[in-house]
């Protein structure tokens, strides 16, 4: 094919020797010159082009990894945190179910106490009814630290 392509040339050379184009040969020689010239520098362009696009690729590549491993943490995390958001509120509802029963048993013992206090002033009251006023129906409390009350001087001596 090359011995076709250096023929072929040297046919043409010959015709434009014969047509008196002898300066459009050499111009031409150096111009193929120029050309093959232009050929290598692009090559050597496309070489670079193509190593700058395989570290690029790698590059890529790295990035994708990394931009993959950073989702799946995320998403653990957010998971993690659904979790213990999910138990955080399961326990304050919890909390406060407790806080509530509390509450209405705490009223409870306020409302015992009341009917208490009054049916002590009903008996108290009774009693003076029954006995007369000639009983002393005040009472000491007992102290809360464990030691006995003093109590006031009765003008009964």
């Amino acid at each position: 094919m090359e011995a076709h392509c250096v023929n072929m040339e040297l046919k043409y050379q010959n015709q434009a020797l014969k047509d008196g184009k002898h300066g459009q040969i050499l111009n031409e020689t150096s111009n193929k010159a120029k050309i093959k010239k232009e050929i290598e520098v692009l090559e050597t362009i496309n070489i670079d082009l193509e190593h700058t696009v395989a570290e690029l690729l790698t590059e890529n590549e790295k990035l994708h990894k990394e931009n993959k491993h950073l989702k799946q943490t995320y998403k653990d995390l957010y998971d993690s945190i659904k979790k213990t958001r999910v138990q955080t509120k399961d326990h304050n509802d919890s909390l406060i179910a407790q806080i509530k029963s509390k509450t209405v048993e705490n009223a409870d013992l306020k409302a015992q106490i009341q009917e208490k206090v009054f049916v002590n002033v009903a008996l108290k009251n009774e009693l003076r009814k029954l006995k007369g006023n000639s009983m002393d129906t005040k009472f000491a409390k007992p102290s809360i630290l464990g030691k006995p009350v003093l109590q006031p001087p009765t003008g009964n001596s």
